[in-house]
């Protein structure tokens, strides 16, 4: 289980209405962890509404962000957060057992 609490989730407020940072930061993991570009994530999230939704995007009120947004995300959101993530997911494991 990933814990994403060690990420700040305020509003990006880029796109329409803003996406959540985690949501964000989620869906680049999942495109790092499956091989996909930018264009076969959204694909993928477009295609995918109740994946999309359990990764805190609303597919049909929010929609799925652009390639703008992820790009301008990815320039503004350093990777030092997900390390973190991973980091802290990894020790959670090994004192969980």
């Amino acid at each position: 289980m990933i814990d994403w609490s060690v990420v700040p989730d305020f509003s990006n407020r880029m796109g329409r209405t803003g996406y959540s940072r985690r949501a964000l930061l989620k869906a680049i993991f999942v495109q790092k962890v499956k091989g996909f570009t930018v264009r076969e994530l959204i694909h993928f999230l477009k295609s995918n509404p109740s994946f999309a939704k359990c990764i805190s995007f609303d597919p049909i009120i929010n929609y799925i962000p652009s390639e703008a947004t992820f790009s301008s995300f990815k320039k503004e959101f350093g990777p030092s957060y997900l390390d973190k993530v991973i980091v802290f997911t990894v020790l959670k494991g090994i004192k969980e057992g």
